[in-house]
């Protein structure tokens, strides 16, 4: 699904700046029924933009084409409702005395789990690619690749057997490759919410509803430029070049930490 638009560029009155955002969505949905409710989707998208310049005085240049900030290859959602099979009106104790009901009836889990590829990092100011600089066993140390020649042709920050994918661009040099390559990108990891309800039926027309909810339930941490935190270090004459903050040093996770919360509501 396209959705082209116009930025705000423009030269001799004329709007030159544009993006792109295409997309493959895909979603499967289970109606109400025996207690359960689900819905999950998939999006498979590219978001291109050509809304700025690589280099100073761009009046005689055109925007470069190149990755949006907010381009996220993958995404992922599941969620869904469950009502446990116990209680009144439920397949198992729906005779039950009604100190039984008010225990075991009544539950319900809700959940929403997310997953989204992480955005594009910006390319090393002052840096030119030569190769893929993506890694198989990143670390929060070393993100990604950071092996360059210096303007010396002497390789830098490289590991023992690596091969240069960065190059120091000349003084007085162009860039000419875009700032935003699909190989170098945040860190990314799923998302669990989930909560469970009770619901008390204290007379015909009052009903109680006891809520827990827990928010990012599995606590898991994000590094990286998504969102702000701790940022990947992409100054390639700084020694935590490629490093999310201080190599060795504490993190700062830029997502929520596990939340949970509970309240109480009444229905008349």
């Amino acid at each position: 699904r396209p959705y082209p638009h116009f930025t705000s560029i423009r030269r001799d009155g004329w709007s030159i700046g544009k993006s792109s955002y295409n997309s493959l969505q895909v979603r499967l949905e289970k109606r109400y029924g025996f207690g359960l409710n689900f819905t999950t989707a998939y999006t498979l998208s590219k978001y291109i933009d050509g809304a700025g310049f690589n280099n100073d005085y761009p009046l005689s240049q055109e925007p470069i084409r190149q990755l949006s900030e907010v381009d996220s290859t993958h995404r992922w959602s599941f969620a869904g409702i469950y009502d446990l099979p116990f209680g009144k009106g439920r397949p198992f104790g729906a005779n039950g005395p009604a100190a039984l009901n008010h225990l075991v009836g009544g539950w319900q889990i809700n959940w929403l789990i997310t997953y989204q590829s992480g955005l594009p990092l910006t390319v090393p100011s002052g840096l030119e690619s030569l190769g893929n600089a993506n890694l198989k066993d990143r670390t929060l140390d070393r993100w990604f690749n950071t092996c360059y020649v210096d303007t010396a042709g002497r390789q830098r920050s490289c590991m023992p057997g690596e091969q240069p994918v960065w190059f120091v661009r000349p003084p007085f040099t162009i860039r000419t490759t875009p700032a935003r390559f699909p190989d170098l990108r945040a860190n990314s990891r799923p998302n669990y919410d989930l909560s469970v309800f009770k619901n008390f039926e204290v007379t015909e027309r009052l009903r109680l509803e006891y809520r827990c909810e827990f928010l990012n339930a599995m606590n898991m941490a994000f590094f990286g430029n998504r969102g702000g935190g701790s940022a990947i270090n992409t100054t390639f004459d700084s020694p935590n070049f490629g490093a999310a903050g201080a190599v060795g040093g504490p993190r700062t996770q830029y997502n929520f930490p596990r939340m949970i919360q509970m309240a109480l509501r009444l229905r008349f």
